[in-house]
C-alpha cells in the first residue's frame, strides 16, 4: 500500500512532468516553423525583426524554414541574461535590453529597429546587406519593455517610474500596455507607420488573455491600438494619478477634455494622435497568432493523460489577485477529493495570468502567491492533493523561480519552521517561504512565454 509520503512524492514528480510537457508544447521555434510551412524560398527580400522573451526561438523557426534564404537583414532583441540562445545565421544581429523595467538597452534596441523599418541602413557588417520589400516581425511577451522609445517630452526615467508604479498597483498586462502605448513612439502602430517595405507581416506568440494583437507587445504593428484617454482612465482606475511622474500627467492631460488645467485640451491632443506613413498610406499589415497558452495546456494535457490522470481543462483566461486564485484552486482540489464520482486520479489544467497588489516589501512572484494561497486551503483537508502554478517563461517576479508547487503538507511544514503562510502573503514574501519548504519550481528561462500554467492534481482515497 502506498504511504502518504510516497503519494506526495508521486504527485510532485507527475506535476513536474506535466508542466515540462506544457512548456514544450509552446516551443516557439516549432510554432513559427509550423506557421511558415510551405512558404516559398524564392520571393521578395525580407527584413526580419524578432523581439521578446521568445525572440531567439521564433527567429530559429525562420532559420529552419525555406524563408531563410530571403532574409537580407535580421535583428533579434531579447532580455539581458538569457542563456542557451539558439544558433542563428552569423549575419543576424542580436541585442539585449531591460525587462520588465526598460533600460538604455531598450532605447538602443528601439532605435535600431526604427532604423531598420525606415531605411534598413543598420550596420551593414553586423546585419548583412541588401534591400527588402517585406518587413517580418516576430513578437512575443516582453517586447513592450525591450523596445522603448519615449514620445518627445518624456524620458526613459519617466517610463521606468510609471512602469514600476503600475506594476506595484497590480495592473494587468492590458492596463500596463494601455498606458505604455500612449507614451511610446513605436507602440500602438507607431512602428508600422515607419516601415517602408511594401508589405508588413507579424507572427505573434501570445502572452495575454484573449490573444489580442493590440495588447501583445503593445501592438507596434496595430495602428491606433490605444489612446491617452484609455491610458488616463487606467491610471485613475488604479488610483495612482498622484504617483505617476508629473511629466506623464501633463503629457496625457494635454489631450483630455478640459486639459491639464481645466481648459480645452485642443481636440487632437497626444492621446488622439493618428500615425501617418511617410508615403501617405500604411502598407498592408498581416498579423497571425502562432501560439498561446492553449498550446501549453494542450501539451500538458497529453502528458497528464499518459500518466493515467482523468484530465479536464477549466479555462485559458484565468485572471485575478494571485492569492485568491490560489485559494480557488485549493478549493477545486478539495472538491475533487470529496466528489463521489471521480474515484480516479484527476488533473485540472488552467492558463492565464494573475496579478499581485504589492502591500509589503518582500520578495516573490504571482505564481508563488498562487501556490501559497492554495496551501492555506489544502491544510487540514487536502490529503492527496497538489496545486502548482508557473510562468511558462521560467521567470516569476524578481526571483530565480518559475513558480511554486504545494501539497496538503506545505502550510503545516511552514508553521513548524515558524513561518506563517498568511504573513508571507501579506508581506508579499512568498519566495523565502517556498524556498525553505522546498516547494519552489525552478526551471531557468525556458525560451517561450505564453502566460502562466496552473494545475490541480487530486488522488481520491489517499
Amino acid at each position: 500500500m502506498t504511504s502518504r509520503s510516497q503519494l506526495e512524492e508521486r504527485l510532485r514528480r507527475d506535476a513536474r512532468e506535466i508542466l515540462a510537457a506544457g512548456v514544450a508544447g509552446a516551443d516557439p521555434r516549432a510554432l513559427v516553423h509550423r506557421a511558415l510551412h510551405g512558404e516559398p524560398h524564392v520571393g521578395p527580400p525580407i527584413t526580419l525583426v524578432a523581439v521578446g522573451k521568445a525572440a531567439g526561438g521564433m527567429a530559429g523557426g525562420v532559420a529552419d524554414s525555406p524563408l531563410v534564404s530571403r532574409v537580407t537583414r535580421a535583428l533579434v532583441v531579447t532580455p539581458h541574461g538569457l542563456s542557451a540562445q539558439p544558433k542563428l545565421p552569423q549575419a543576424w544581429g542580436w541585442l539585449t535590453a531591460g525587462h520588465p523595467i526598460p533600460d538604455s538597452g531598450s532605447m538602443a534596441a528601439a532605435r535600431a529597429v526604427r532604423t531598420l523599418a525606415e531605411s534598413g541602413e543598420v550596420d551593414e557588417e553586423e546585419m548583412g546587406g541588401g534591400s527588402s520589400k517585406e518587413f517580418l516581425m516576430l513578437l512575443s511577451g516582453g517586447a513592450s519593455a525591450l523596445l522603448t522609445l519615449p514620445v518627445p517630452g518624456l524620458t526613459l526615467s519617466h517610463l521606468q517610474a510609471t512602469t514600476r508604479i503600475l506594476q506595484e498597483a497590480g495592473a494587468t498586462i492590458h492596463q500596463l500596455n494601455a498606458v505604455r502605448t500612449s507614451l511610446d513612439v513605436l507602440k500602438g502602430g507607431g512602428l508600422a507607420a515607419l516601415v517602408r517595405a511594401q508589405t508588413i507581416r507579424g507572427l505573434l506568440l501570445s502572452d495575454v488573455v484573449g490573444d489580442d494583437p493590440v495588447i501583445i507587445g503593445s501592438g507596434p504593428l496595430c495602428a491606433g491600438a490605444h489612446g491617452g484617454l484609455t491610458a488616463w482612465a487606467t491610471i485613475q482606475e488604479l488610483g495612482v494619478e498622484e504617483r505617476v511622474p508629473q511629466a506623464v500627467r501633463r503629457y496625457l492631460a494635454a489631450g483630455l477634455p478640459g486639459g491639464a488645467d481645466g481648459e480645452s485640451g485642443g481636440g487632437d491632443g497626444h492621446w488622439g494622435r493618428s500615425w501617418s506613413h511617410p508615403d501617405g498610406n500604411l502598407p498592408p499589415v498581416s498579423l497571425t497568432v502562432v501560439g498561446s497558452v492553449a498550446n501549453a495546456v494542450g501539451g500538458a494535457r497529453k502528458r497528464a493523460e499518459m500518466l493515467g490522470y482523468s484530465t479536464q481543462v477549466k479555462g485559458l483566461g484565468v485572471e485575478g489577485e494571485s492569492r485568491e486564485v490560489g485559494r480557488a484552486l485549493g478549493r477545486e482540489a478539495l472538491a475533487l477529493l470529496k466528489d463521489k464520482a471521480p474515484r480516479e486520479p484527476t488533473c485540472v489544467l488552467m492558463g492565464g495570468e494573475t496579478t499581485v497588489t504589492v502591500r509589503g516589501r518582500g520578495v516573490g512572484g504571482r505564481n508563488q502567491e498562487v501556490a501559497l494561497g492554495a496551501a492555506l486551503e489544502l491544510e487540514g483537508g487536502g490529503v492527496g492533493a497538489l496545486v502548482a502554478s508557473m510562468g511558462t517563461d521560467g521567470v516569476d517576479g524578481p526571483t530565480p523561480a518559475a513558480g511554486g508547487m504545494v501539497t496538503w503538507t506545505s502550510a503545516a511544514r511552514a508553521r513548524a519552521q515558524g513561518r506563517g503562510v498568511e504573513h508571507a502573503l501579506d508581506s508579499n514574501d512568498s519566495y523565502p517561504c517556498l524556498r525553505a519548504l522546498g516547494d519552489l519550481l525552478v526551471t531557468g528561462p525556458t525560451g517561450t512565454n505564453v502566460m502562466d500554467l496552473m494545475l490541480v492534481l487530486a488522488w481520491p482515497g489517499a
